[in-house]
């Protein structure tokens, strides 16, 4: 019975359509410091030559040069504000 309680939902992503690349730099919130990208692509297998990419939903995380604040952010398919064209 669908929707039932306890009923299993399984959402099917195209991950080849889906790979986005984080930015490597963003501003930080608490101070306009830079803050850098800390997190390595995701490696799959183990094997360093296997990257499987950024995927939508991962969790990235930056650091603040001048604060040190972390920042952890999921990453989307929406494009950053550095990307919006402001006319």
């Amino acid at each position: 019975m669908a929707g039932a309680p306890g009923a299993c939902h399984t959402h099917v992503v195209d991950t080849a359509a889906h790979q986005i690349e984080p930015d490597p730099q963003i501003t930080c919130i608490d101070c306009g410091g830079r803050a850098f990208l800390l997190s390595a692509p995701p490696v799959t297998h183990g094997d360093e030559a296997d990257i499987s990419g950024w995927q939508v939903g991962d969790v990235v995380a930056y650091r603040c040069e001048d604060c040190l604040d972390r920042w952890d952010i999921v990453l989307d398919d929406e494009p950053s504000l550095g990307d919006v064209d402001h006319q």
